[in-house]
């Protein structure tokens, strides 16, 4: 091993398509998309010292890198009131949705399949930020001619079975995808150098954030089975039932045709730091976030973290 060598901490354990790195809170994590559309992430701990690794940084990286644990359901922006979107059960063997009321052990159930991470579309960047409480995890979903895609069901639910009798369609008959070329958000909080999906308080019998199923139902932060209620983030800032020019090349920190940029803002007289999310369809000038200037109109110099 050379004297470079061993200054870099060198991942063969897959074929990865693209990386980004993000410093969160002062720490610094290495994230990836490998050739199965799997995100993975590493993590530089320096928080101790040991003896035995020594003094390099490449002895603190996370061992093996370690996949993204996106949520089970995804919600719409703009659209709360709806609710959440809950993926299929999808068994491990066969490809196999489980049936309403198949309760499935975890080992019984495809850790990719049954959430969101199926819909991280292939070949195309991602974007990482951190807004200082949260990671921040922004993708390109696939399209409906994908074999993971999904489609709406008539009881508020999705499916990738095609074959179904209860699909959503619209008044031209094609059935409805959940998402189609769509830029999805997933929110993260790194605890004990691992990241976990952010929670939030809704109707534990219902799992909605505004509608209980009855006058027993109570607020919390887990479902009735403990389950926790995870802040589903993954929104469309361009959805394809708004806006047909879907996104093809993913977020970028510059944008380009057909990609998504996102800067972290941090106005005077605001304490919480916004994101801004700006799309370039087919030519250069950004399209105009709703109550948000333009970022490439004159006016003061706002910070902005890009990666």
């Amino acid at each position: 091993m050379t004297t470079d060598q061993s200054l870099v901490r060198i991942y063969s354990d897959r074929t990865y398509t693209f990386t980004t790195m993000v410093r969160h809170q002062g720490t610094v994590i290495a994230f990836a998309l490998d050739s199965n559309r799997r995100i993975v992430y590493s993590v530089l701990d320096l928080s101790t010292h040991d003896e035995g690794r020594g003094v390099l940084d490449t002895a603190y990286w996370t061992e093996t890198p370690t996949e993204v644990p996106f949520p089970n359901e995804m919600t719409q922006a703009g659209y709360a009131i709806v609710g959440a979107t809950a993926m299929p059960r999808v068994k491990r063997v066969g490809r196999v949705e489980a049936e309403g009321d198949e309760d499935l052990a975890d080992e019984e159930t495809d850790p990719f399949l049954s959430t969101t991470a199926r819909l991280t579309g292939p070949g195309v960047p991602f974007q990482v930020l951190s807004d200082g409480t949260s990671v921040v995890i922004l993708r390109q979903a696939i399209d409906r001619g994908h074999a993971d895609a999904l489609f709406l069901l008539n009881d508020g639910g999705c499916s990738g079975d095609t074959s179904r009798t209860d699909l959503v369609a619209d008044s031209t008959g094609v059935k409805v995808p959940v998402v189609d070329g769509t830029l999805l958000c997933d929110r993260f909080l790194l605890v004990g150098g691992t990241l976990k999906p952010t929670a939030e308080v809704r109707f534990r019998r219902s799992r909605h954030k505004s509608e209980p199923e009855s006058a027993k139902d109570s607020l919390g932060a887990t479902d009735m089975d403990g389950t926790p209620l995870p802040r589903a983030d993954p929104g469309t800032a361009v959805h394809p039932q708004s806006d047909r020019r879907t996104l093809h090349r993913g977020p970028r920190p510059h944008g380009g045709t057909g990609a998504a940029a996102v800067a972290v803002l941090r106005p005077q007289r605001r304490h919480r730091p916004d994101r801004h999310v700006q799309r370039r369809a087919g030519g250069r000038r950004p399209l105009q976030h709703p109550g948000q200037p333009l970022l490439d109109q004159p006016g003061p110099e706002v910070p902005r973290l890009r990666f």
